[in-house]
């Protein structure tokens, strides 16, 4: 900028001169060309008045042409020319002068070879007196003033150049000394104060949208990385633009391939297939496993032509629709057993094809079917109310859960006695915000399924202390024990350890089911030990205890 300024300065001032000299030049010769005139004119008149026989005889020596032309325009008399040239009554002034009394004209002059003016007067004796002077052309003066005007541009220049590097620093320096960020107050030239202005404003514009921008970027991500579902966005070629965490625990992958072709995050051709329709335009979605996840993914095309993929963990749906197929089957299978037999044997009482003795029998059977039946109904109850409830809806009362135990263990002692099971109770008073039945019911089922899966003349312990702020109640039995491969499953509903002893147990299979259900319920956790052949370990942690 600062060169163009000088340039454009420096070549200003040379055109300004040049044009100045050409005009100047015009002017003078303008000025010389009107004098020279008008001197001719004086001449011509002051020389009408003499006798022709002055110049014809004597000569002229005035300096300037002059021709005496008898009025058939003969030319008697000529001071340039030794030979009296040829008849000028053509001659445009010598006709005005014969018919007006004067005349002028400008041509060139073949006898004087330059431009020359020719002024013509009338002489009393009838003959006509011109007198004529050569005149410079423009082009001429022009060139006469040429060098002059040449040796002035180049001292004009040296001085330009000079006063224009002054000026130019002059006008530059102060710019170039501006402090790069601009405030209102910055000091400028006037004329600049309009822009240093609209800088500002246009900066601090800038400042509050990338500042905005970095908000909602920042809002946005701490969106994406903390949701349980994976988002990816690709660009219009397939290229992975972001990834947030839960897309790339799902998928196995790592940070490293943001950036990278979809490939490179992911080989499942499902995915890529998907991907690729919703960058064609189309809308899709499907489920796959990974592993032992399930994964709904939804492909979307995204507004910059590109396409956005999102996976959704549904692991636990599918588990739990699982889990509900096989509770629907397990209900009805369960339901059907008590239910088949209390319809036979009722045919056979209503029909009156059993023998009186027979009888008696049959009611005892029909009274435990139902009350089996009962006792399904109410478990399956229970557990429908379990399912629903959360540690933040229980109805909750300061409860003695060694109290409790104690009405559980009485509660058991019967059957106990009667499979010859030896019942213990250790530990000592711990007071919870618990829900009272449910945990009556708890300690319950622990008891009673210990005595039940015992061992004639085996042994149940149960404990309760206080550990860490926590209730922790354990309930261990010399039982049969539960085989290592089924011990995860004996949590499930109507999982029974040992199926060929469900009737001689006589239980539903969800016992334990409930049990687990009501320690979550209260924020708890239930672990189990145990060894096939010498006894089952159930330790139960709930939390709040004092």
């Amino acid at each position: 900028m600062k060169k163009r300024i000088f340039r454009y300065m420096l070549l200003l001032t040379l055109l300004c001169l040049f044009l100045l000299g050409a005009l100047v030049s015009m002017l003078f010769y303008s000025a010389a060309e009107q004098w020279a005139k008008r001197d001719v004119r004086d001449k011509a008149i002051l020389l009408q008045n003499l006798s022709p026989d002055v110049f014809t005889e004597g000569g002229y020596a005035g300096g300037d042409r002059l021709t005496l032309i008898a009025p058939d325009g003969l030319v008697r008399y000529d001071s340039a020319a030794s030979d009296p040239p040829d008849n000028h009554l053509d001659r445009p002034e010598v006709q005005a002068a014969f018919r007006t009394g004067f005349g002028e004209a400008t041509r060139f002059s073949q006898t004087m070879g330059a431009s020359a003016y020719y002024y013509a007067v009338r002489l009393p004796g009838g003959d006509v007196l011109r007198v004529s002077r050569p005149i410079a052309s423009t082009q001429g003066v022009l060139w006469h003033a040429l060098p002059v005007m040449a040796v002035t541009l180049l001292a004009v220049y040296s001085l330009g150049n000079v006063l224009a590097a002054r000026l130019t620093r002059a006008i530059i320096n102060p710019i170039q000394a501006m402090p790069p960020v601009l405030e209102e107050d910055t000091p400028v030239y006037d004329e600049l104060s309009p822009l240093v202005h609209t800088i500002v404003q246009q900066r601090k514009r800038i400042e509050s949208g990338e500042q905005d921008l970095r908000e909602r970027a920042k809002m946005l991500e701490d969106i994406t990385e903390n949701m349980r579902e994976g988002i990816v966005l690709l660009d219009r070629q397939g290229i992975v633009v972001q990834a947030n965490a839960s897309a790339l625990a799902l998928l196995g992958a790592t940070a490293e391939s943001v950036g990278k072709h979809l490939l490179v995050l992911t080989r499942d051709l499902a995915i890529v297939d998907h991907a690729k329709s919703a960058l064609a335009g189309e809308r899709s979605d499907c489920v796959l496993a990974i592993g032992d996840r399930h994964i709904q993914v939804y492909c979307s095309p995204s507004l910059n032509s590109g396409a956005m993929l999102l996976f959704m963990d549904i692991t636990e749906k599918v588990q739990a629709e699982q889990t509900r197929m096989a509770f629907s089957a397990n209900v009805s299978h369960e339901l059907k057993t008590p239910l088949t037999s209390i319809c036979g044997y009722a045919e056979i009482l209503s029909s009156g094809a059993a023998a009186p003795e027979e009888a008696q029998h049959f009611a005892d059977i029909l009274h435990k079917e139902a009350k089996r039946l009962v006792t399904l109904v109410e478990d399956i109850m229970q557990l429908s109310k379990l399912d629903e409830s959360t540690p933040s809806t229980l109805d909750r009362d300061d409860v003695n859960v060694f109290a409790l135990a104690e009405e559980a263990v009485a509660a058991a002692r019967a059957k106990a006695d009667a499979k010859q099971v030896r019942l213990a109770l250790h530990g000592e008073s711990c007071f919870l915000r618990a829900n009272r039945a449910m945990i009556h019911e708890l300690l319950y089922n622990l008891v009673d399924n210990a005595v039940k899966y015992n061992k004639p003349h085996g042994t149940v312990t149960v404990e309760i202390i206080r550990q860490a702020g926590q209730a922790l109640i354990t309930v261990r039995d010399t039982g049969i024990g539960i085989p290592k491969a089924l011990q995860e499953r004996v949590f499930e509903r109507f999982f029974r350890a040992d199926p060929s002893r469900s009737k001689e147990t006589e239980g539903t299979g969800l016992g334990l089911a409930i049990v687990k259900h009501i320690a979550l319920a209260h924020g708890g956790e239930v672990a189990l030990e145990s060894r096939e052949g010498e006894g089952t370990t159930l330790r139960v942690t709930l939390p709040g205890c004092v």
